[in-house]
């Protein structure tokens, strides 16, 4: 997916947004922000929290801002490249392998030994090969091994999947205080614009189009705006019904964006087609019996009553 200069804000977990700006996010940083109430901040704002726990739907953006979010960090602190570590735990199958590679490296050990700031930033919980409730505890059990007052914490996750275990442990090594959550927040209508802008799309007809067929919540987030301005620049137009876009949306969506996921040997057993009739019959489940959430945890005691679990699935 194509990059764009956009600058992303973060919502304090719980907190409140502003979207009253056409549906898209209020700009924070319009010279009338001051009269929109709003519990967000950009990345530079958030450097100086020792822990941060950095939430997000699926496709909303969160990889490409950790990896600005990691660069943000260490130019404002001043560190050099020794100091700060990177990491994809979507490449990790081997616990013995995580651990070496993230906790037992030289760096982070001379860090540690010398009561030296130390970044570690680590995306995308949920896409672990590890099971998330084994990584979960290993990452708890070495941040509290390996922890020093100079060590910040990052992890992205998809909201839906984060941990409640990690988030306890988290709360044990760091304190409350020095632990927060952050969610991303949907774009703003100048990100769009400059969207369009790279695109040499007609501004105008763009914003007329996604108002009059119901679209606009589409171009809130990278992934379905990214689908949504290809459509355009393919037709000069959308089709024009919302249900003809929803159609295209979700073929789009039912093949995993993310390339990791994707060449997962599962996904790769089932046809888009099949996918889709499977996500179909899973929809209907959840409308015709009033859930709202899909339970991965197998024998779970004390379910929600508003979760539909797999085995009834």
């Amino acid at each position: 997916m194509k990059i764009y200069n956009w600058k992303r804000f973060w919502c304090l977990r719980g907190g409140r947004i502003d979207i009253s700006d056409g549906g898209f996010l209020y700009d924070p940083e319009s010279e009338y922000s001051y009269f929109h109430s709003q519990d967000v901040k950009a990345f530079e704002e958030l450097v100086s929290i020792p822990c941060l726990v950095l939430l997000g739907e699926p496709g909303i953006g969160k990889t490409s801002e950790l990896k600005k979010a990691a660069i943000t960090n260490k130019n404002i602190l001043g560190l050099n490249d020794n100091q700060i570590y990177y990491e994809e735990l979507n490449q990790y199958s081997d616990e013995s392998r995580f651990i070496s590679n993230v906790f037992n490296s030289i760096n982070l050990l001379e860090a540690r030994k010398n009561n030296s700031p130390y970044l570690l930033f680590l995306d995308s919980l949920d896409e672990c090969k590890i099971r998330i409730d084994t990584i979960s505890e290993i990452l708890a059990k070495e941040l509290k091994r390996n922890y020093w007052p100079n060590l910040f914490f990052r992890i992205t996750c998809r909201t839906a999947e984060w941990s409640n275990y990690l988030e306890n442990s988290l709360n044990e090594i760091y304190t409350e205080q020095n632990l927060k959550f952050y969610e991303l927040t949907p774009l703003r209508r100048k990100d769009v614009i400059l969207t369009l802008k790279e695109n040499n799309i007609d501004e105008q007809k763009f914003f007329e189009e996604i108002y009059l067929k119901g679209v606009q919540p589409l171009t809130i987030k990278p992934i379905t705006l990214n689908f949504i301005t290809n459509l355009f620049i393919k037709n000069k137009t959308l089709p024009p019904s919302r249900k003809e876009i929803y159609e295209e949306g979700l073929k789009l969506l039912i093949d995993e964006s993310n390339i990791s996921r994707k060449e997962s040997k599962l996904l790769k057993k089932y046809s888009s087609a099949h996918k889709l009739m499977a996500a179909q019959r899973i929809a209907a489940i959840m409308m015709l019996c009033n859930k709202s959430s899909i339970c991965l945890i197998k024998d779970i005691q004390n379910p929600i009553e508003t979760d539909v679990s797999l085995e009834d699935i």
